[in-house]
């Protein structure tokens, strides 16, 4: 339910960011300040400073629970599910982007002098939350569920930029959140739609749908393949800006995720073989999309397939 969901994630919300404060007084104890620079050039003069390592420890932890990495996801499946879906979208895009962000400055520039500590801890948690988030996802009877656990399949995804870091990281990190927006916004319309006649997101609920709702059965099927990376939609290049710059640190953590890719291709196409493949019910889609529905799904699908093509070029400008 709502309330369980909302009362869910702020007990465990208020808890991480307890951890995060927590992390921070121990950074302020033992450097005297706030400031990312000043802390990054003292971690790498530290010498095993066990108050600023703690500090570390939980700002890492924290961090991890905002962008829910495993073991720190138990949060994200009920919550998203419990949620209204619009709060969910916003949850799997707006805030991502923003934690990940946030993740990605703090480790390199406050702690860049205990990198190579920071960074096995890392890759022990990518590696669990790849094979969480794609293997879970399987099991998964209801399609908010499943996206769920998509969406922690991708924190893998978006943590090879960790590895690897070169000039162009901060502009594939933010290419690829772009891309995986995109594809959020394309999933969450039709299942926003779905949910508002069907009263239900599990994946029955969206049999026949391409039949009387071709625009929205496109977006949505455009979309899961741009999240799945296959080749010219956005998620492709997105994808490729995360693996190739991480194989130089760490071959097995790309050819883990690129497993985890094949494994999380199953459920989303699950979701298209039910949309094009399956007889819907007597309670059939007959409801003409409305012209909002009709413009958002036309500049999701016309965006996906422009920076799956384009996407190098962008890059090249974004520099």
């Amino acid at each position: 339910s709502d309330l369980e969901a909302s009362v869910k994630y702020f007990l465990m919300g208020a808890f991480a960011t307890g951890f995060l404060l927590f992390g921070f007084a121990l950074l302020y104890g033992s450097v005297g300040s706030f400031d990312l620079e000043t802390i990054g050039q003292f971690s790498q003069k530290q010498d095993g400073n066990t108050k600023f390592i703690l500090g570390a420890i939980f700002v890492l932890g924290a961090m991890a629970f905002k962008v829910a990495m495993v073991p720190f996801h138990m949060w994200s499946p009920d919550v998203y599910y419990g949620s209204p879906t619009w709060i969910t979208l916003f949850m799997a895009s707006v805030v991502k982007i923003a934690g990940f962000y946030a993740f990605f400055r703090l480790m390199n520039i406050a702690f860049i002098g205990i990198r190579e500590d920071w960074l096995l801890v890392l890759y022990g948690m990518i590696s669990l939350t790849l094979l969480v988030g794609s293997f879970l996802g399987l099991v998964q009877d209801d399609v908010k569920k499943m996206l769920a656990y998509s969406s922690i399949v991708n924190v893998g995804y978006i943590g090879l930029v960790f590895f690897g870091v070169d000039e162009n990281s901060v502009q594939n990190l933010a290419f690829y959140l772009l891309a995986y927006s995109l594809a959020n916004v394309g999933v969450f319309m039709g299942v926003i739609w779905v949910e508002k006649y069907k009263e239900s997101t599990f994946y029955y609920s969206f049999n026949g749908l391409a039949k009387s709702q071709k625009l929205l059965a496109l977006t949505i099927s455009i979309s899961l393949l741009s999240m799945a990376g296959i080749p010219f939609t956005a998620g492709f290049m997105g994808k490729l800006g995360m693996f190739l710059p991480a194989m130089k640190d760490s071959l097995f953590l790309v050819i883990l995720a690129v497993l985890a890719s094949m494994v999380s291709v199953a459920y989303y196409l699950r979701l298209i073989m039910a949309m094009y493949f399956q007889k819907g019910g007597n309670n059939q889609f007959t409801q003409k999309l409305n012209l909002s529905y009709q413009l958002i799904a036309i500049f999701v699908i016309v965006l996906t397939f422009i920076l799956g093509v384009l996407g190098s070029k962008i890059l090249y400008y974004l520099k």
